[in-house]
């Protein structure tokens, strides 16, 4: 899976159903789906388990999985690479979306096996990523 970073910190390129990686398995849709049944108690339809990344111009017209994100407009409009790089990071939709083991894994009441916290939540824990990013760029 390649390192392809969404405008919010999300490692689009290690989510499982990135198109690319649906392309590669097809049965990752189907593991994207249980998961996010079980760790986060999302329903999301097995149909709708696929994206095509937000870095996809509008002109190809993406599908994203997160319809209503609020971060990806903003991002084009300000004409950003990435939030890292914004003055205003990190602000509270950026915040918001973060995902974090320790609170996933108190929301389930259980610890999270490494190969399901490498499937599941490091793709999505986006502070850490942009963090780095923000590093590198002062670097």
């Amino acid at each position: 899976m390649s390192e392809m970073i969404g405008y919010c910190g999300y490692r689009c390129g290690s989510c499982l159903i990135y198109r690319e990686n649906l392309k590669k398995d097809p049965r990752n849709q189907q593991i994207f789906r249980d998961k996010l049944e079980k760790y986060y108690s999302d329903n999301l339809p097995l149909e709708a388990c696929h994206c095509d990344g937000c870095l996809t111009p509008d002109s190809e017209n993406p599908d994203l999985i997160t319809k209503d994100c609020k971060i990806r407009p903003c991002a084009l409009t300000k004409g950003l690479e990435s939030c890292a790089y914004c003055v205003k990071y990190p602000c509270e939709m950026v915040t918001r979306k973060n995902i974090e083991r320790a609170k996933i894994e108190e929301k389930y009441g259980a610890e999270i096996s490494e190969a399901d916290y490498k499937l599941l939540i490091k793709p999505y824990e986006s502070s850490t990523t942009l963090a780095r990013m923000k590093q590198k760029k002062k670097e």
